[in-house]
This record gives structure tokens, sequence and C-alpha cells, in this order.
């Protein structure tokens, strides 16, 4: 795989950080709208963990996405993120607006495009989990709507001892298993915590839509979940999905924009079957924007018997 490096752009779809999500269809009719910025709370009283990343290049990687039910192959590049000390490369279409017009010309206009962006939820997660590795390392990890699976690359970082990257599109998972060769997940050696230690990382790819009502990807100690509550419909069937991912006492790490969806997050905390252990507010500077994530930890520990 040969890869050139071009200079870092915007984001084409970066507007649509500001929305609700929408499907290919509905994206088409509002693709050249100029949206204001967003103002963020303050939210006094609550102490906030504040980085910086910034993309430092795209490279471009020669060989396409090959053409599937979609009928089109898709040009990539690799994104070049800081996060720590660690430099992440993350495969994913040159172009946004390429993946959205590959849907509606192959008559897919319900699909979702997003997968295709870098969302700012899995920047927060993967620094998270790179800076507390305490969370996933040595541990079997579930990246749930993984999309780019920047959060499941983190965890792999972080020192998880197998990561699993799910979500409804395939065209996502070839861009993580391009990632991961990237980021030479096949094999980690790390200094954790002072400690030398030699193992094998495995990454691995799983179609998976959360409507699945009998998932059949194994059980895991930590399921991490990035911007998934965007729509109404979507928060029961994560609420039922995810304590059937879950090993006994396992955990749901999910960050989420707090200005966005925040009743579909307050119901997904009624609904879910885990006890909510932990939420904080973590912000970042991303492509010269801040991001406010809300991060939550759930518990998983009897109540996953009734599953």
């Amino acid at each position: 795989m040969n890869i050139n490096v071009l200079q870092a752009r915007p984001l084409s779809m970066a507007y649509a950080s500001k929305l609700p999500l929408f499907t290919a269809k509905s994206l088409a009719s509002i693709r050249a709208c100029s949206l204001p910025k967003v103002n963020i709370s303050s939210h006094r009283g609550v102490r906030y963990r504040h980085q910086v990343f910034r993309p430092q290049a795209l490279i471009e990687v020669d060989t396409p996405l090959e053409p599937g039910e979609h009928g089109c192959a898709l040009s990539l590049v690799a994104e070049e993120v800081d996060i720590g000390s660690h430099q992440v490369r993350v495969v994913r279409p040159k172009d946004e607006d390429a993946v959205l017009d590959m849907y509606i010309n192959s008559g897919h206009e319900e699909a979702d495009p997003y997968w295709a962006t870098l969302w700012p939820s899995s920047i927060c997660l993967a620094s998270l989990l790179l800076a507390e590795t305490s969370l996933v390392a040595g541990k079997e990890v579930c990246d749930l709507g993984s999309g780019l699976g920047l959060a499941g690359v983190g965890a792999a970082l972080a020192g998880a001892q197998q990561v699993t990257m799910c979500d409804r599109e395939p065209l996502a998972l070839k861009c993580i298993q391009r990632t991961a060769g990237l980021n030479g997940l096949n094999y980690l050696t790390k200094d954790m915590e002072g400690m030398q230690a030699s193992r094998e990382s495995f990454v691995s790819t799983a179609v998976l839509d959360w409507d699945d009502e009998e998932p059949d990807v194994g059980k895991f100690d930590v399921v991490l979940a990035c911007d998934v509550l965007y729509q109404a419909a979507a928060v029961a069937p994560l609420a039922q999905i995810v304590p059937k991912l879950l090993a006994r006492d396992g955990m749901l790490i999910l960050a989420d924009p707090p200005e966005r969806t925040p009743e579909n997050r307050r119901n997904f905390v009624k609904m879910v079957n885990g006890i909510l252990d932990k939420s904080f507010s973590h912000r970042i500077v991303y492509n010269g924007q801040e991001h406010e994530l809300c991060v939550m930890h759930f518990g998983f520990g009897n109540a996953l018997e009734k599953c």
C-alpha cells in the first residue's frame, strides 16, 4: 500500500456535527448549507478536561476501497492525529461527499454516510483511554458502532487484549482494517506504567447492526460507544444490545455531544440495564473548533444474569 502526504484540510461535512444526523437522502438537500457557530455552555462548577488535537497531515492511500454493493470505488486518505504521545493514522474516504453521492447514485438513499467522518467523540474517548489505560488494559473490548474505529484503536494502543470493531457498514470495517495495519496493531510492545510488556494485540472487525436481537460477536469486558444516540429510534435498541455484549461485571464507556440530543441520552440512562457509575465533561479542540463531550461509565454486575 503506497501513501503520499497531502496538506490537511477541514472536513467537508464538519457542519454536520452541529445537527442531528440525517440519511444520505436528507443530507443531499442541505449539503450546501452554512450554519452559525454553536456556543458551548460553560456549566459552572463542573471540572473539565481540556485537550487540543490537530490533524497533522492527510496521507493519500493509493489503493482505493474496491467496489461493493454500492458499485463504485472510494479514494482513501490516512489522517494523522496526535493523541497524547501517540500519532495515530486513521484511514477514511478522501471525500466524505463522495460517500454521500455513492449511496444516492446506487439507490441506497436511506444509508447513513456518517461513518466516513472522524468525529470528536471518538477522539475524546481515544484520548481518555490512552490517559487511563487501566480502563481497558488486558481486557476484551468492543467498539460498538465503530465508524472509523479511532476509539477502538485507542483501546488497542492502551493495552487491550483484544478489540472487536462492530459497525453495520462493511466499508467502514475495511477502512478500520487498513487503519490497524498503519498503526502496527498486529503486534505491540508497550511500556505500561513503567513495566515492559510484550504481547499480541488482536484487532478484528464484525458487521453488526444494533437492531440485531441476538448479536453473535461474543462477550466483552468493556463496550465503547461514541456518538450513537443521535436518533431517538436507536436509543431502545442500544439499551437492549449493550448488556448482551457484556461479560459479567462488564462496563460501558459512552461519549456523546451534550448539546445535540440530551433527551436521547436521558432516555438511554433510564433504559439501559446498568448503573451509571460516573459522568463527566471532556473538552477538546479539533480542527480549530472546541467540542464538549459527555463521558459516562456504566457498570454491569448481577443485572447481566437476566440477559
